[in-house]
């Protein structure tokens, strides 16, 4: 969304004629202040007033942004040839296989670490932990082969040689310096601009906010079993007083806690036990015929891990409920709190310069494949991607779940009417296919954080009026 929202601010600088870089600064410094204000205020206590409903639309926006960026990428080979390529169709096809295989094996090597039965637990952990470099350097290799013996080559990433600004000067011929003149790069920057990007600033604020609030909110649920309690004010405060003005005025991109790469941490660190599946027909009795066979197909699990028939407990043993054939999900039991890997993460990323001639080789397909990846695994332990399922591809009445949080009106209620799940779901769907419609159109991009927000506002007045309130405590729970 912030990529969206700057191509957005970019168009409007053009639009009026001043220049990008100093109104970045000025937007970046605004942003700050309105950042702090926000921290000192206690405006995160607001969040309380989120519920699932407004969560699982943001994080699913970002994984079909993810989602769809790939795909389009692909796309691009085809109907957009990179230049200085000899073969158009053989460049495309072999970025299409690389983006996919990227995504295929990095998929595999993580289904093993879940569930599989092949080397021992240490190494199937390594596998799964690993699974995305290793599709990199496995995928990177077939580019290299088909590059050398093939004759078929494919871009790869646009890495600079040395560690200084890329971006040249049109008007000099010469890289930009390290800090952005605010007053002016080629011409003097406009005073009334300075007091127009407040506005746009107001946009980029309340988007840090919501993305760096619900992120927070995502990663402290009670189902992850965290121990250590949030810091929400801090957290914002940090992002106003340090990072934004720091990225101003280098010319960086904003940054603050990003919901999909904060979840793929987490689950890393997470530690797993396999537990029965409490789910029981309209009579009380066995799980309704055929569930089992749809819920393998998709996972309907809580923390984004599989459910699975033959389940294993933490230590590798088979639990009780696995031996005796009972379908079985992973629950967080306990998660890996600390630094460190935080800190060796940036760490690597700063060392990352030191190795820019063998990035440099790196398929841009490769990266799609695991954009694509990224997107995919962030939908697991999303319920409105878990309904999303059911409406599409689980029709029949005995293959329905008959137990699930959202499917259970209350603790001394029957089931809800599956109608009634999916009308929550389509309710969903369209406002989060509203928002992506919003990044594409320039004319109201601008105004795409506050629909964010105003999520809230259809959830506390719209949805009481289409829904009960039984439904609604377990749709929304």
């Amino acid at each position: 969304p912030e990529l969206a929202y700057t191509v957005v601010f970019y168009n409007m600088c053009q639009k009026f004629g001043v220049e990008f870089l100093p109104a970045r600064v000025w937007q970046g410094l605004w942003t700050a202040l309105f950042t702090c204000l926000l921290s000192c205020f206690d405006a995160s206590a607001l969040m309380n007033r989120v519920t699932r409903f407004t969560e699982e639309i943001f994080a699913a926006l970002i994984s079909v942004i993810f989602i769809i960026e790939a795909i389009t990428a692909v796309v691009k080979l085809y109907t957009e040839p990179p230049p200085g390529s000899s073969d158009d169709q053989s460049a495309a096809f072999l970025g299409t296989m690389l983006c996919f295989g990227t995504y295929g094996l990095a998929m595999q090597l993580r289904s093993i670490k879940r569930a599989g039965k092949i080397f021992n637990k240490s190494v199937r952990d390594a596998m799964g932990d690993y699974g995305v470099t290793i599709a990199i350097l496995a995928f990177t290799g077939v580019a290299f082969a088909f590059k050398r013996h093939g004759d078929t080559a494919v871009p790869t990433l646009a890495i600079p040689s040395e560690f200084a600004p890329t971006w040249v000067n049109p008007e000099t011929g010469k890289a930009r310096s390290w800090f952005v003149n605010p007053l002016g790069i080629n011409k003097d920057f406009p005073p009334w601009a300075v007091f127009g990007t407040m506005v746009p600033a107001l946009g980029l604020t309340f988007l840090g906010y919501m993305d760096q609030n619900l992120t927070s909110i995502l990663i402290n649920r009670k189902d992850h079993a965290l121990r250590k309690p949030p810091a929400y004010h801090l957290d914002l405060f940090v992002c106003g007083a340090v990072v934004y003005p720091v990225c101003a005025l280098l010319g960086l991109p904003f940054t603050h806690a990003a919901t999909v790469r904060s979840m793929t941490h987490l689950v890393s660190l997470t530690e797993y036990k396999a537990v029965p599946v409490d789910v029981k027909d309209k009579e009380g009795g066995s799980e309704s015929s055929g569930f089992a066979q749809a819920r393998r197909a998709r996972s309907l699990s809580m923390c984004g891990e599989p459910s699975v028939s033959t389940a294993k407990s933490v230590d590798g043993n088979e639990s009780s409920g696995a031996a005796s054939g009972v379908e079985m999900k992973t629950v967080a039991v306990g998660v890996c709190e600390q630094r460190v890997t935080q800190l060796c993460i940036h760490v690597l990323i700063a060392c990352s310069l030191a190795i820019s001639p063998a990035l440099r080789v790196v398929p841009k397909s490769v990266l799609s494949g695991v954009f694509l990846y990224m997107g995919v695994t962030s939908t697991a332990g999303n319920q409105l991607f878990d309904r999303l399922h059911l409406l599409l591809f689980v029709w029949r009445e005995e293959s329905r779940p008959r137990g699930l949080p959202f499917m259970r009106a209350s603790l001394a209620s029957k089931q809800l009417p599956v109608r009634r799940v999916h009308a929550f779901t389509t309710v969903q769907v369209a406002l989060m296919g509203g928002l992506y419609a919003m990044t594409r159109i320039d004319s109201v991009a601008v105004a795409f954080p506050f629909f964010i927000g105003a999520l809230v506002f259809v959830r506390r007045w719209a949805l009481p009026a289409w829904f009960t309130a039984d439904e609604l405590a377990a749709l929304d729970a």
